[in-house]
């Protein structure tokens, strides 16, 4: 009988009753009679039908239903049943159409595009069959590599190690001039390009030992690559979460994975890669990503249309409705690879029956030692982002998302955000700070503010009242008030996807977003549905804007649920009068994860449980029947 659909056992056996969970449990069952928990404390306890770990944060509105608490009741749930298509099935489709198109960068207007994108057109072309199809496109990109460097290092490099065996010779002779071509493999300008530097040295030193750097090269680029794989269990990544460059750091763990053939290495990549995908499992949204990020050239997470490189990659392992943007084809190195994600991931990163907050920390490195300390709210088909990213010195703004809404729909666009554009529509100054709770967002800005929203049929209906725009986006319903006010400006073109844009041009501002599911507000159409929800909105929450024109902005914000946040600009931010302790934030924790960085990390889902040791870089499976050392596997 599948592990999954085994008749669970009761919740309370389930625990592993060590000393720290017995007192979590103590302490997170006072902090729900009290109905005190927030996001500053552990919201850890008991496990649910899904193997989910029950959450403190109890629902106390009376507009939300019982069908929508964060209290996961034990045993109301039946077996999780996950998406029809599969892996298989999702890489097959991905592998037939990059080996049926040519790469989307042209070769004669930006010829290191293509090569970037063409690599991975190759190994589409021989996943499929087509082996003189791949030979051709990999002598041109080793002939003409232009200024691909770091992409085509990592990215050749693995292209040749699963294909050489069908290449001729001069293709082999072409690769290894190029890839051994470097002074420097643990460089470049950013943390993925000495990544990507790194991995293809290193692999490149152990194919060819003859090399005469190569005994050089394989030591340096060794400790780079252990040195990053420890880092990311202490503090995660700090190009974090990027829809662009994520997948490159995905890949080349992915390819170490694959082809080193030192166990010590090979395994740590292990660890490295499923961390890496630890990222994104907690946050996927039937096909949407949404979360915050220190490098995105746009503002949306809309898979339909948006540039994503990364986004191919979850739907790959976890779905969504329809094959995303493929843009470069980045993720065909996970659809051509023999590697699978664990099961108890895979199911994470798909089930969606009930609310959580995920929480997690990345790495800063670049002028200090804070670390961004995210907060992701996951509705059934909505979910809400933002990050704690320092007093306003810590952040690089150039191509940060702070904070945004992002719900399901099969229209383009559905997103919302407010932001402090650095120019045009990228990035997010320092001038602007978030506090998230459940489903309730605050912000202030020592600065003008502007939004987005889209012009397309992702909005059903729209209504503005008394300073408030409400939003009925199909499963979910949006409150929006600036303290300040605001304009509608233009409407912008993003990528083929329409926006409205507006403005409030007050240099000290504050906002609130309300949301809801929109089950929580049923009714006879969408309109009488955003009426109730707009009427409850107006007469349930408290609004205190007093302090928002003083030289520290300041907001506190009554939610429906009858929660209080609190935010005073460069001051602590709180939750019904607790201050969030960022210095506590975990590496990983919702329903599912819990942590302690650079120590261990354990996922738990139904019977499966999946434990990583960051000491000795173990992965341990545990079943109902069984325990295995996932090190030697």
């Amino acid at each position: 009988m599948s592990r999954l659909h085994r008749s669970p056992r009761p919740w309370y056996a389930r625990l592993r009753w060590s000393g720290w969970r017995l007192i979590t449990l103590v302490l997170v069952s006072i902090l729900v009679i009290k109905g005190c928990a927030n996001e500053s404390l552990s919201s850890n306890s008991a496990t649910d039908e899904s193997g989910a770990i029950a959450s403190s944060a109890a629902t106390t509105s009376s507009a939300i239903t019982s069908s929508t608490e964060f209290v996961n009741s034990p045993g109301d749930l039946p077996d999780f049943m996950p998406p029809d298509d599969t892996f298989e099935d999702r890489a097959r489709q991905l592998i037939e159409y990059h080996a049926t198109h040519p790469p989307n960068r042209d070769r004669a207007s930006d010829p290191s595009g293509y090569v970037k994108s063409g690599v991975y057109t190759a190994m589409a072309l021989y996943a499929s069959g087509d082996i003189d199809g791949g030979n051709r496109m990999a002598d041109d990109l080793f002939s003409n590599p232009h200024s691909a460097s770091m992409f085509l290092v990592m990215a050749g490099m693995d292209l040749y190690m699963r294909y050489k065996d069908v290449m001729p010779e001069e293709i082999h002779a072409k690769a290894r001039r190029f890839i051994t071509s470097f002074d420097d493999y643990t460089g470049g300008t950013t943390e993925n390009h000495g990544i990507m530097f790194a991995t293809g040295g290193y692999l490149a030193a152990q194919e060819w030992p003859d090399w005469e750097r190569a005994d050089q090269v394989r030591d340096q680029t060794r400790s780079h690559l252990y040195e990053f794989v420890e880092n990311v269990s202490l503090h995660g990544v700090v190009e974090h979460d990027s829809p662009i460059y994520h997948v490159f750091f995905i890949n080349s763990l992915l390819s170490l994975h694959d082809h080193a053939t030192d166990p010590e290495m090979q395994q740590r990549a292990k660890v490295g890669l499923e961390l890496l995908l630890t990222t994104m499992a907690p946050e996927w949204l039937h096909g949407y990503w949404p979360t915050a990020t220190l490098r995105t050239v746009s503002f949306t997470h809309d898979p339909k249309r948006i540039i994503s490189l990364t986004g191919p990659v979850g739907w790959l392992y976890w779905g969504g409705s329809d094959m995303p943007v493929p843009e470069d084809g980045c993720a065909i190195m996970s659809a051509v690879s023999d590697y699978r994600i664990p099961e108890v991931l895979q199911y994470i990163g798909q089930d969606r029956r009930r609310p959580y907050v995920h929480r997690e920390t990345h790495g800063q490195r670049f002028n200090r030692d804070d670390k961004y300390r995210k907060s992701t709210y996951m509705d059934r088909q909505y979910a809400l982002y933002n990050q704690f990213d320092g007093y306003g010195d810590l952040a690089w703004h150039d191509q940060l998302q702070r904070m945004g809404v992002v719900w399901v729909s099969d229209a383009p666009g559905a997103t919302f955000v407010v932001k402090n554009p650095v120019e045009g529509v990228r990035g997010d100054t320092d001038h602007g700070q978030v506090l998230l709770h459940q489903r309730a967002m605050i912000g202030v800005y020592e600065s003008t503010m502007t939004g987005f929203l889209p012009a397309t049929e992702v909005v059903v209906e729209k209504v503005e009242d008394d300073g408030w725009l409400f939003i009925h986006g199909g499963p979910m319903l949006l409150a929006f008030k600036s303290a300040q006010g605001y304009d509608w400006q233009e409407t912008i073109d993003l990528y083929g996807t329409p926006f409205d844009s507006f403005y409030s041009a007050a240099d000290r501002n504050g906002f609130v977003i309300q949301t809801a599911p929109v089950e929580d507000f049923a009714g006879e159409s969408p309109r009488q549905e955003l009426d109730a929800f707009a009427e409850a909105v107006k007469t349930r929450t408290v609004i205190d804007d007093s302090r928002v024109d003083q030289s520290r902005p300041a907001l506190t914000f009554t939610t429906l649920s009858g929660d209080v946040l609190a935010l005073e600009f460069n001051r602590d931010r709180s939750i019904n009068g607790e201050v969030v302790d960022y210095s506590t934030w975990p590496l990983f924790e919702n329903p599912w994860m819990t942590s302690e960085a650079g120590e261990w990390l354990e996922m738990r889902y139904g019977d499966l449980v999946r434990t990583y040791n960051f000491q000795d870089w173990t992965i341990t499976d545990t079943t109902t029947d069984t325990t295995t050392d996932a090190a030697a596997s």
